[in-house]
């Protein structure tokens, strides 16, 4: 019974983690969006101050 429940733990221990990984990497990509977002405007307001040398 001691292994069952041993199991079980670890099982559980074992989703939670991969639940952690998935939302971290959700909250990781928000952000990361959320930066090229600002990064984005902040290219776009120094573009208006002087042209931007390539692309």
């Amino acid at each position: 019974m001691g292994k069952e429940v041993g199991n079980l733990d670890q099982e559980f221990h074992f989703a939670s983690r991969i639940e952690t990984d998935y939302i971290i990497k959700i909250k990781m990509k928000q952000t990361v969006r959320n930066l090229l977002k600002e990064l984005g405007w902040l290219l776009d307001f120094v573009g208006g101050v002087e042209p931007s040398k390539e692309g």
